[in-house]
């Protein structure tokens, strides 16, 4: 990054809870002092939620409500669920600056059995994902 090699160890369990599909990351303890990064909030979040916005041209709207947005990606059995404060800062890049503001309210939101994770997105599975290969 900038010029410089970077090694990132982080370990990931992802799971299904309440019909969601959910990941822990677990960030390690640091052997050196690693790099300064010189980067703002409004960079660093757009390059955060990039999937996202990616994942958003491909998705259908599947309701929109005051509390959560939520989109259908039928090719990947999945729907995505956004906060909406959040949909809108991040289709619209020149407000990144805010994504951080929105943040502490949509920690633990739930909302018709969607829980948006503290990042303000969840991820939801279709049945395809919940059915082990050998069942089919």
């Amino acid at each position: 990054m900038r010029g410089k090699a970077v090694a990132v160890n982080v370990a990931c369990w992802s799971y299904e809870s309440r019909g969601a599909l959910c990941a822990y990351f677990e960030d390690p303890e640091p052997r050196s002092e690693g790099l300064e990064l010189d980067i703002s909030r409004g960079d660093f979040g757009i390059n955060y939620y990039a999937p996202v916005v990616d994942l958003l041209r491909f998705a259908e709207r599947d309701g929109r409500g005051r509390d959560v947005n939520i989109f259908t990606l039928p090719g990947l059995d999945l729907r995505l669920a956004l906060h909406p404060e959040l949909d809108a800062v991040i289709r619209d890049g020149d407000h990144m600056e805010d994504w951080l503001e929105i943040l502490p309210d949509t920690h633990g939101l739930s909302v018709n059995e969607v829980h948006l994770g503290p990042d303000g997105i969840a991820l939801l599975p279709g049945d395809s994902w919940l059915r082990r290969e050998y069942e089919k």
